[in-house]
């Protein structure tokens, strides 16, 4: 069943009660199974409030640069691993940043730089981390759609999926199926 539209205390209650009930039937909040009542009641509250638009803006801290208040980081000038952190309520999300000085090659978390390091005059930032499904929409036009225009951006994905047997062949063939109609490589798919 889909969430109930709107921002009252009333339809985020219902939305959270209809999430937690699907939970205690399946074991399962949209597409990911927390591994306890506690932690599917917290993450339908966040999609409940998120959905609703009252969800916390988190705290962001930067070490290496400064971030913005809507999370655009911008690297400093000091070499070396720094941190960008997101807090909301009790959980932290943090990311490496790798600042080195222009054409000094190497790489950083998350790939290679590719072609032997950076050009002169420019800054490798890297990311590596797990985004739960609830916020890839979020991810991408929060954090990618940044780097989207005017650099050479790469992004490489790996997903695991645990599907009955059963339905396992025809979800194989599927997404072979969509992955060759975005123009991708089904080859690794297994």
């Amino acid at each position: 069943m889909p969430l109930k539209k709107g921002s009252s205390k009333k339809v985020i209650s219902e939305n959270i009660g209809e999430m937690v009930g699907k939970y205690k039937r399946t074991g399962t909040i949209g597409t990911s199974k927390p591994s306890s009542a506690k932690k599917a009641a917290a993450q339908a509250a966040a999609i409940a409030y998120e959905e609703a638009g009252k969800s916390k803006k988190p705290k962001m801290a930067a070490k290496g640069g400064e971030i913005t208040p809507d999370g655009t980081f911008t690297a400093g000038t000091a070499e070396g691993s720094h941190s960008v952190s997101a807090t909301a309520g009790d959980v932290t999300a943090t990311a490496e940043v790798r600042i080195q000085k222009a054409g000094t090659g190497g790489g950083g978390t998350g790939g290679t730089s590719g072609g032997g390091g950076v050009v002169a005059g420019k800054q490798r930032i890297a990311w590596s981390g797990d985004v739960p499904p609830q916020k890839w929409t979020k991810f991408y036009s929060q954090v990618l759609a940044k780097f989207a225009v005017g650099s050479d951006l790469k992004i490489r994905v790996t997903f695991e999926a645990t599907v009955d047997a059963a339905q396992a062949k025809a979800k194989l063939d599927e997404a072979r199926v969509q992955l060759r109609e975005l123009g991708l490589n089904d080859d690794a798919l297994s």
